[in-house]
């Protein structure tokens, strides 16, 4: 019997009061700038546009006694369009986070906006950058624990310069006891980063309906073990979830990834991610209560070399970074050794970006 997941979510559906807001802001410590965040944009953006407007075109039109020219209709309405929709954008994003605090709260769930820098031994995790999870989404459900939020990697000098690796929604649970590192790949999805993976581990091709979809990743000599965990129902309801879906198991611990971030946005895909998480959860508890590794010392559930597969994380934008350097390394070499026409070659690039 699969674990069931009970949560209220009428509390989302309500309309929120003045006391939903006021109970948000103090939980979080917002400032003023950005509990009145409309009231300040209005001030500083469209107060200023408004009284330019007034100096440049109307008072003038006023005193002169002319028609007032089509481009200032034209500005006024462009304005006008700027301010409400501006306004109604960051109304319905900040409507949003107290919905989903007010859920946390009813539900006795613990809900934090931002957390810098949170450290987790998944592989899509960056844990040597600087990183912003916002939301982050904790609690228990059935005896137990599962952490769920939305993380990226972030430039060091500014939050809201993403540059490294685009967001992804992740779900944690875990399990009662440790397995192999195994990791199911969708072809479609980036979130789980393969791109220094060794030859040491074994890629597994998946047979029926899934077979172009997905690819499973395991350490070498658990190709048996891997295929007895993922069946093709787990997956079945992995991919009914979201397309591109990843599933890791690390550890005792069990992720969920998927690039959607509906999951904290809407109830109903929050219910079905919790839904996923439950079944998963419960049939990999049952799976690794019956686990066994041939290969683990006396007094470990895992052989220490199954316990981490190979894959060097690298992120993208220093491989992108690496290309061109590495390609001016090869034409200076090539030009030390007078080989043409990479010579020329090497010219026309320096001319061009260093203005040599």
């Amino acid at each position: 019997m699969g674990k069931t997941v009970k949560f209220d979510i009428s509390a989302w559906r309500q309309p929120l009061k003045h006391q939903d807001f006021r109970v948000f802001y103090k939980a979080e410590s917002t400032p003023f700038f950005k509990r009145q965040g409309v009231l300040v944009f209005l001030g500083l953006i469209i107060a200023p546009l408004a009284i330019g407007t007034l100096d440049l075109f109307v008072l003038p039109w006023l005193m002169n006694g002319s028609s007032m020219p089509q481009i200032v209709h034209l500005w006024f309405l462009a304005v006008t369009v700027f301010a409400v929709a501006a306004s109604l954008c960051f109304m319905r994003i900040s409507r949003r986070e107290v919905r989903l605090a007010k859920f946390c709260r009813v539900n006795e769930l613990a809900y934090r906006s931002k957390v810098r820098d949170l450290r987790i031994d998944g592989a899509p995790f960056l844990n040597n950058h600087t990183s912003l999870t916002a939301p982050l989404v904790s609690g228990v459900f059935d005896g137990e624990k599962f952490t769920l939020g939305r993380y990226s990697v972030i430039n060091e000098d500014r939050e809201s310069n993403v540059q490294v690796r685009r967001p992804f929604t992740f779900a944690l649970s875990s399990l009662p006891r440790s397995v192999p590192h195994i990791i199911l790949k969708n072809r479609r999805s980036r979130i789980i980063p393969l791109i220094g993976a060794t030859s040491a581990n074994a890629k597994l091709t998946l047979e029926g309906d899934y077979s172009d979809k997905f690819t499973l990743i395991c350490p070498k000599n658990y190709e048996q073990d891997a295929l007895r965990i993922f069946t093709p129902d787990v997956i079945a309801a992995v991919y009914d979830f979201a397309p591109d879906a990843e599933i890791e198991l690390v550890d005792n611990r069990l992720f969920i990834y998927t690039r959607d971030g509906k999951a904290l946005r809407y109830p109903e895909k929050m219910m079905q991610l919790f839904g996923l998480l439950a079944r998963l959860d419960s049939y990999f508890d049952r799976q690794a209560e019956r686990y066994r590794d041939d290969f683990a010392k006396p007094g470990s559930n895992v052989a220490t070399t199954a316990q981490r597969l190979n894959l060097n994380n690298i992120s993208i934008l220093t491989l992108l970074w690496s290309v061109p350097v590495f390609t001016l390394v090869a034409f200076q070499f090539l030009r030390l050794l007078g080989v043409q026409p990479f010579t020329d070659w090497f010219n026309f690039l320096v001319k061009h970006l260093f203005g040599g």
